[in-house]
């Protein structure tokens, strides 16, 4: 097999290979911790946000940032308010968070 290369002269990102070589996610979990990887540091991540930008839809995406949270490259906190959820602050993790 073949690997054809472009010239890397503006837009891309740089990732670590482990996330990409890591066995226990799936490649949709893969494929959403880069795309959250191409965004500015300060972006504000939402389900329904990240869906838009792929065909896979709410609850594709819900699973896939599920499971990087489950394998500790994305921590969800819910900010409350009178008991109520006020907001949810995502954190991307390059490599999992271990406690």
């Amino acid at each position: 097999m073949a690997v054809i290369r472009v010239v890397h002269d503006g837009s891309y990102t740089c990732i670590s290979n482990a996330m990409l070589r890591d066995k226990t996610l799936s490649w949709k979990a893969k494929g959403l911790l880069g795309y959250m990887l191409t965004c500015k540091d300060d972006w504000n991540f939402s389900v329904e946000g990240l869906a838009q930008f792929s065909a896979d839809g709410y609850t594709a995406t819900n699973s896939a940032l599920k499971e990087l949270i489950q394998h500790g490259y994305v921590t969800r906190e819910q900010l409350r308010e009178n008991g109520r959820i006020k907001d949810v602050i995502y954190t991307v993790y390059e490599t999992p968070k271990t406690n």
